[in-house]
């Protein structure tokens, strides 16, 4: 079998698929890069296999000339390092029977040859959608990720309760809606569907996979994605990427009836988002001391920022740009607040409260957000 490829196209697909590559596993056949050529369709394939996200990435390259079809597997990240050290033009690269069942992969160039061992197809790990596939949306690239990146830091990482080590998909109101919960912070958005094949859906991703998903897409140019399910697994496509991964089991959390009976609440105020971030900057240094425990009380058209350890006592009052209702006094962790503020994006913030233990909603447009209060002494 022979290839011939242009080198920097080669090189920009090969780390692509690398992304997704198992780096600590005990399964030995998911540290390798897979690499398949049908010569009919002059296709260069790229497979890698994540064991710990239980996921996969396929990578093609077109317009390479192939003199047969091959499956094979190699060590990706040493390919990857060697290939990068080459200059641009083009490359040759062909398998050598080297034994009864051992293959080289030969990779040539005007002036380099690298020679590296292979494992056979045998080994590779059945990564196909087998069952069909029940609902299909199309989806803008660059909403989707910025949604995704917007509330990933309300997921679990307790693993005790897996469902919760990711982020909720459902229909909701013919939109997606995602949502992210801790049991001390919930996040909830949701985006326009492109085009919806599907009566509705409710599942939930895994979240390292969803962070390798933002990573490898904000590389690659388009403007949609193909997302594609059944009951058990989940694919994210364009024209030359595929991400597939297993999805988790189990029922998420109903957050509904929370997330509805906080948006009315009738307390509420409107501040400053910057003045908010700035001062809850300050705050956290001594706030790290004490629990991360902060207070805010709202009195008169002031909201006072208050946080003590045994060395500090820092106080701040921000003015509010609008106030109804009630005073209150309330507990928060600081960092759970910076957190939220940090993927606020107006001048200005609602807040809504009720009482010293209900959830604090903070809301921004179609993305929602409840901290649960901490305890005052």
């Amino acid at each position: 079998m022979k290839i011939k490829v242009d080198k920097d196209n080669f090189l920009k697909k090969l780390v692509e698929a690398n992304t997704m590559v198992s780096i600590k596993t005990l399964i030995p056949a998911n540290k390798y890069l897979y690499i398949k050529t049908m010569a009919e369709k002059n296709l260069l394939i790229f497979r890698g296999i994540n064991s710990e996200t239980k996921s996969a990435i396929t990578v093609i390259l077109d317009k390479v000339e192939i003199s047969e079809d091959t499956l094979i597997g190699v060590e990706g990240a040493l390919l990857e390092k060697i290939i990068s050290k080459m200059p641009s033009g083009e490359l040759n690269i062909a398998i050598k029977d080297s034994g009864k069942t051992e293959k080289k992969l030969i990779v040539t160039n005007d002036s380099l040859k690298l020679e590296m061992n292979t494992i056979s197809s045998e080994q590779m790990p059945d990564i196909e959608i087998k069952d069909d596939i029940v609902g299909t949306l199309v989806l803008e690239k660059d909403i989707l990720l910025k949604e995704i990146e917007k509330i990933s830091f309300a997921v679990s990482k307790d693993i005790s309760r897996p469902i919760l080590n990711g982020i909720n998909f459902s229909l909701v109101d013919g939109k997606l809606k995602l949502a992210a919960l801790d049991g001390y912070r919930l996040a909830i958005t949701s985006m326009d569907i492109v085009k919806n094949e599907t009566e509705g859906f409710d599942f939930t991703v895994g979240n390292n996979f969803l962070k390798d998903v933002v990573k490898i897409f904000r590389k690659i140019e388009t403007k949609t994605i193909k997302l594609s399910f059944n009951k058990n697994k989940m694919m994210l496509q364009t024209k030359y990427l595929r991400l597939k991964t297993t999805l988790l089991s189990g029922e998420f959390v109903n957050y509904e009836n929370i997330i509805k009976t906080s948006r009315d609440y009738k307390d509420n105020i409107k501040y400053n988002s910057k003045n908010m971030k700035d001062s809850l900057d300050r705050m956290a240094i001594i706030a790290n001391r004490n629990n991360n425990a902060l207070i805010l009380k709202i009195v008169d058209n002031f909201i006072e920022i208050g946080t003590t350890s045994e060395t500090a006592v820092s106080k701040e009052k921000i003015k509010l740009i609008e106030k109804k209702e009630n005073e209150m006094k309330i507990g928060v962790n600081v960092n759970y607040m910076m957190d939220v503020l940090k993927k606020v994006e107006s001048e200005k913030v609602e807040m809504r409260y009720k009482n010293a233990t209900s959830p604090l909603f903070i809301g921004e447009g179609s993305t929602e957000f409840l901290l649960v209060p901490i305890r005052l002494k």
